[in-house]
Protein backbone atom coordinates (compact mmCIF):
# COMPACT_ATOMS: atom_id res chain seq x y z
CA UNK A 1 0.00 0.00 0.00
CA UNK A 2 2.82 2.39 0.90
CA UNK A 3 4.57 1.57 -2.39
CA UNK A 4 1.41 2.41 -4.34
CA UNK A 5 1.03 5.69 -2.43
CA UNK A 6 4.67 6.62 -3.15
CA UNK A 7 4.21 5.88 -6.84
CA UNK A 8 1.00 7.93 -6.89
CA UNK A 9 2.71 10.87 -5.16
CA UNK A 10 5.63 10.65 -7.62
CA UNK A 11 3.21 10.61 -10.56
CA UNK A 12 1.31 13.63 -9.22
CA UNK A 13 4.58 15.53 -8.65
CA UNK A 14 5.81 14.66 -12.15
CA UNK A 15 2.56 15.90 -13.71
CA UNK A 16 2.57 19.07 -11.58
CA UNK A 17 6.20 19.85 -12.47
CA UNK A 18 5.42 19.19 -16.13
CA UNK A 19 2.43 21.52 -16.07
CA UNK A 20 4.46 24.22 -14.28
CA UNK A 21 7.29 23.90 -16.81
CA UNK A 22 4.79 24.13 -19.67
CA UNK A 23 3.12 27.17 -18.10
CA UNK A 24 6.51 28.90 -17.78
CA UNK A 25 7.14 28.40 -21.49
CA UNK A 26 3.91 30.09 -22.59
CA UNK A 27 4.12 33.45 -24.34
CA UNK A 28 1.79 35.88 -26.01
CA UNK A 29 1.39 35.07 -29.69
CA UNK A 30 1.02 37.10 -32.85
CA UNK A 31 -0.58 35.25 -35.79
CA UNK A 32 -0.16 32.13 -33.63
CA UNK A 33 3.61 32.77 -33.50
CA UNK A 34 5.02 32.97 -29.94
CA UNK A 35 6.53 36.38 -29.16
CA UNK A 36 9.74 34.91 -27.82
CA UNK A 37 13.17 33.59 -28.70
CA UNK A 38 15.71 34.83 -31.23
CA UNK A 39 14.49 37.54 -33.59
CA UNK A 40 15.83 35.60 -36.59
CA UNK A 41 13.53 32.67 -35.80
CA UNK A 42 10.50 34.92 -35.21
CA UNK A 43 11.12 36.86 -38.43
CA UNK A 44 11.43 33.64 -40.44
CA UNK A 45 8.07 32.45 -39.10
CA UNK A 46 6.54 35.84 -39.91
CA UNK A 47 7.85 35.57 -43.48
CA UNK A 48 6.27 32.14 -43.76
CA UNK A 49 3.00 33.77 -42.62
CA UNK A 50 3.23 36.21 -45.55
CA UNK A 51 5.00 39.23 -44.03
CA UNK A 52 8.07 40.93 -45.46
CA UNK A 53 10.76 43.08 -43.86
CA UNK A 54 10.64 46.66 -45.16
CA UNK A 55 13.09 48.44 -42.83
CA UNK A 56 15.35 47.92 -39.84
CA UNK A 57 15.42 49.99 -36.66
CA UNK A 58 18.02 50.29 -33.90
CA UNK A 59 16.29 47.70 -31.69
CA UNK A 60 13.71 46.26 -34.03
CA UNK A 61 12.38 46.19 -37.54
CA UNK A 62 9.28 46.93 -39.59
CA UNK A 63 7.41 44.32 -41.58
CA UNK A 64 4.34 44.61 -43.81
CA UNK A 65 1.52 42.22 -44.57
CA UNK A 66 -2.07 41.29 -43.90
CA UNK A 67 -3.39 41.22 -40.33
CA UNK A 68 -6.98 40.96 -39.02
CA UNK A 69 -8.11 40.78 -42.64
CA UNK A 70 -6.52 44.12 -43.56
CA UNK A 71 -3.69 44.35 -46.09
CA UNK A 72 -0.86 46.89 -45.90
CA UNK A 73 -0.52 46.65 -42.12
CA UNK A 74 2.83 47.71 -40.68
CA UNK A 75 4.18 45.35 -38.03
CA UNK A 76 6.82 46.76 -35.66
CA UNK A 77 8.88 44.04 -33.98
CA UNK A 78 10.72 45.04 -30.79
CA UNK A 79 14.05 43.28 -30.17
CA UNK A 80 16.20 43.36 -27.03
CA UNK A 81 19.60 45.08 -27.39
CA UNK A 82 21.93 42.24 -26.38
CA UNK A 83 20.42 38.81 -27.03
CA UNK A 84 18.18 40.04 -29.89
CA UNK A 85 15.14 38.43 -28.27
CA UNK A 86 11.69 39.39 -29.57
CA UNK A 87 9.71 41.06 -26.77
CA UNK A 88 7.03 43.21 -28.42
CA UNK A 89 4.93 43.37 -31.57
CA UNK A 90 2.80 46.34 -32.66
CA UNK A 91 0.44 46.09 -35.62
CA UNK A 92 -0.37 49.45 -37.18
CA UNK A 93 -3.59 49.14 -39.16
CA UNK A 94 -3.88 51.17 -42.40
CA UNK A 95 -4.16 54.89 -41.69
CA UNK A 96 -7.34 56.90 -42.05
CA UNK A 97 -7.84 60.61 -42.67
CA UNK A 98 -10.97 61.01 -40.57
CA UNK A 99 -11.00 61.07 -36.76
CA UNK A 100 -14.40 59.41 -36.68
CA UNK A 101 -13.23 56.60 -38.98
CA UNK A 102 -10.24 55.94 -36.69
CA UNK A 103 -12.39 56.20 -33.56
CA UNK A 104 -15.02 53.80 -34.94
CA UNK A 105 -12.32 51.27 -35.84
CA UNK A 106 -10.80 51.63 -32.37
CA UNK A 107 -14.13 50.79 -30.70
CA UNK A 108 -14.69 47.95 -33.17
CA UNK A 109 -11.40 46.28 -32.16
CA UNK A 110 -11.90 47.13 -28.50
CA UNK A 111 -15.16 45.18 -28.63
CA UNK A 112 -13.55 42.26 -30.49
CA UNK A 113 -10.68 42.07 -28.02
CA UNK A 114 -13.07 42.33 -25.08
CA UNK A 115 -14.99 39.36 -26.47
CA UNK A 116 -11.71 37.45 -26.74
CA UNK A 117 -9.82 38.55 -23.59
CA UNK A 118 -12.60 39.67 -21.26
CA UNK A 119 -13.09 42.98 -19.49
CA UNK A 120 -10.13 45.36 -19.95
CA UNK A 121 -7.88 46.10 -16.98
CA UNK A 122 -7.64 49.79 -17.93
CA UNK A 123 -9.03 52.18 -20.51
CA UNK A 124 -8.40 55.87 -21.20
CA UNK A 125 -10.57 57.80 -23.65
CA UNK A 126 -10.39 61.57 -23.27
CA UNK A 127 -8.92 64.85 -24.52
CA UNK A 128 -6.94 67.45 -22.57
CA UNK A 129 -7.22 71.23 -22.99
CA UNK A 130 -7.21 73.01 -25.32
CA UNK A 131 -8.49 70.07 -27.39
CA UNK A 132 -11.95 68.52 -27.26
CA UNK A 133 -13.94 66.10 -29.38
CA UNK A 134 -15.65 67.93 -32.21
CA UNK A 135 -13.02 70.67 -32.59
CA UNK A 136 -11.67 69.12 -35.80
CA UNK A 137 -8.20 68.65 -34.28
CA UNK A 138 -8.70 65.30 -32.56
CA UNK A 139 -5.88 63.56 -34.44
CA UNK A 140 -3.56 66.48 -33.76
CA UNK A 141 -4.45 66.14 -30.08
CA UNK A 142 -3.47 62.45 -30.18
CA UNK A 143 -0.19 63.36 -31.91
CA UNK A 144 0.53 65.96 -29.21
CA UNK A 145 -0.28 63.56 -26.34
CA UNK A 146 -3.41 65.54 -25.53
CA UNK A 147 -5.82 62.90 -26.79
CA UNK A 148 -5.82 59.40 -25.29
CA UNK A 149 -7.68 56.41 -26.63
CA UNK A 150 -6.04 53.30 -25.17
CA UNK A 151 -7.36 50.05 -23.70
CA UNK A 152 -5.22 47.44 -21.88
CA UNK A 153 -5.62 43.76 -21.11
CA UNK A 154 -3.09 42.33 -18.65
CA UNK A 155 -2.31 38.70 -17.86
CA UNK A 156 0.59 36.58 -16.62
CA UNK A 157 1.65 36.24 -20.26
CA UNK A 158 1.91 39.98 -20.89
CA UNK A 159 -0.05 43.03 -21.99
CA UNK A 160 -2.28 43.55 -25.03
CA UNK A 161 -3.17 47.10 -26.06
CA UNK A 162 -5.64 48.65 -28.49
CA UNK A 163 -4.92 52.34 -29.08
CA UNK A 164 -5.10 55.25 -31.50
CA UNK A 165 -1.93 56.90 -32.85
CA UNK A 166 -1.47 59.87 -35.17
CA UNK A 167 1.24 61.81 -36.98
CA UNK A 168 -0.79 64.89 -37.91
CA UNK A 169 -4.29 66.37 -37.84
CA UNK A 170 -5.08 64.46 -41.05
CA UNK A 171 -3.66 60.97 -40.49
CA UNK A 172 -4.30 58.47 -37.71
CA UNK A 173 -4.55 54.73 -37.21
CA UNK A 174 -5.43 52.01 -34.75
CA UNK A 175 -2.56 50.09 -33.15
CA UNK A 176 -2.77 46.57 -31.71
CA UNK A 177 0.16 45.93 -29.38
CA UNK A 178 1.44 42.76 -27.72
CA UNK A 179 4.15 42.84 -25.00
CA UNK A 180 5.33 39.43 -23.81
CA UNK A 181 5.96 39.40 -20.03
CA UNK A 182 9.13 37.28 -20.23
CA UNK A 183 10.46 39.36 -23.11
CA UNK A 184 9.80 42.60 -21.22
CA UNK A 185 11.83 41.26 -18.28
CA UNK A 186 14.70 40.20 -20.57
CA UNK A 187 14.70 43.68 -22.14
CA UNK A 188 14.68 45.35 -18.72
CA UNK A 189 17.65 43.28 -17.53
CA UNK A 190 19.64 43.88 -20.72
CA UNK A 191 19.03 47.65 -20.70
CA UNK A 192 19.93 47.79 -17.00
CA UNK A 193 23.20 45.99 -17.75
CA UNK A 194 23.99 48.40 -20.59
CA UNK A 195 23.42 51.39 -18.29
CA UNK A 196 25.65 49.81 -15.63
CA UNK A 197 28.36 49.20 -18.25
CA UNK A 198 28.24 52.85 -19.34
CA UNK A 199 28.56 54.29 -15.81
Amino acid sequence: MQLIMRKLICLVLTITIGIAAFAQQEHLTFKNIPISGPSSSFIEKMKQAGFEVVSELENGLVMEGTFVGLSDCKILVGITPKTKTVWKVIAQLPSKSSWYSVKNQYFEFKEKYTDKYGKPNDEFEFFSKPYYEGDGYELQAVKNDKGYYTTYWKSDLGIIVVSIAATSSSEGWVQLGYEDANGVEIRRQEESTIIDDDI
